[in-house]
């Protein structure tokens, strides 16, 4: 029997055995109780041995390529009879978030019922299928216990037997309205720090600045007085920046200009410079701190 090519071997091992590596390098393999397919960036699945001993496993539901989809398949079945969550890994993402994976259940089973309502003939089957993605989710939560905050719908879900479309997609959609207030409070509070940072780096109190609320680029001078350093760490003479604002103010056509190696790439609502573009406001509170 060749572990390097026969998955079905390969998948049974990774489910009985606790090898640290195995076949790696190869199509399929597995290293620290996870069963990856071509490489660390397709989890196949995860083992996972709780407190109280018992052992679970994550299966990766995305799919990838036809052999991948073969590696899957093979892996499902040596899983027959243990207990496996069914959860979404993208590839590339490796993310093992038990909350990103309970809202994925919460859709999965919204899924199945929208898939109920629209069916001409086996109806039941969806419904089922909502009701075992269901009990699948409870005994998820109720093994790995995710700080996840139910809201009041969901709880009820939860304590129902059977489902309706509206019920779920009524708590999916409030989920979503709660996730976006608490995206929109966090962003602010994000952005409150950034301005903060900024009058930080302005006032040479930051030697570096990471803006990501906002693209403007803002000037200083350096410690020295020597320098014109923008907030993309990049810096000129002022000489050289004092000649460039002349040109500016006198009107001329200052593209191709060249400011201690760095080319001018035009003018046209702001100085377009490499990958910094500096609003004309930004110039003129500069030029005016510096009296030019």
């Amino acid at each position: 029997m060749n572990l390097n090519t026969d998955y079905q071997a390969l998948a049974h091992h990774f489910v009985y055995y606790d090898d640290a590596a195995h076949c790696y390098g190869h199509r399929m393999y597995c290293s620290n109780n996870v069963l990856y397919s071509y490489g660390s960036h397709f989890i196949i699945a995860k083992k996972i041995k709780l407190k109280d001993g018992r052992t679970v496993f994550l299966f990766n539901t995305s799919s990838a390529s036809v052999t991948t989809s073969k590696q899957q398949r093979c892996t499902e079945q040596a899983l027959y009879s243990h207990t496996v969550f069914n959860v979404h890994i993208p590839s590339y993402s490796n993310e093992i978030s038990y909350i990103k994976f309970v809202k994925d259940y919460f859709n999965s089973i919204s899924d199945q019922l929208e898939l109920m309502d629209k069916a001409r003939t086996k109806a039941n089957d969806y419904q089922w299928e909502a009701i075992r993605i269901l009990n699948e989710l409870k005994l998820f939560i109720e093994t790995f216990k995710p700080k996840y905050r139910f809201s009041k719908l969901e709880k009820e879900i939860l304590n129902q037997e059977t489902l309706t479309t509206d019920q779920v997609n009524t708590a999916i959609k409030k989920r979503k309205q709660l996730d976006t207030q608490t995206k929109r409070r966090k962003n602010k509070r994000a952005v409150l720090k950034e301005e903060e940072n900024i009058k930080l780096w302005l006032n040479n109190e930051l030697g570096h600045i990471y803006t990501n609320y906002t693209s403007d680029v803002y000037l200083r001078l350096s410690k020295d007085g020597e320098r014109v350093e923008t907030s993309k760490s990049s810096n000129v003479s002022v000489k050289a920046a004092k000649v460039l604002y002349l040109l500016i103010q006198s009107g001329k056509d200052v593209k191709g200009h060249n400011i201690d190696g760095f080319t001018v790439i035009g003018l046209n609502g702001g100085l377009k410079i490499g990958c910094h573009e500096i609003t004309k406001e930004e110039i003129n509170r500069f030029a005016n701190l510096m009296n030019w």
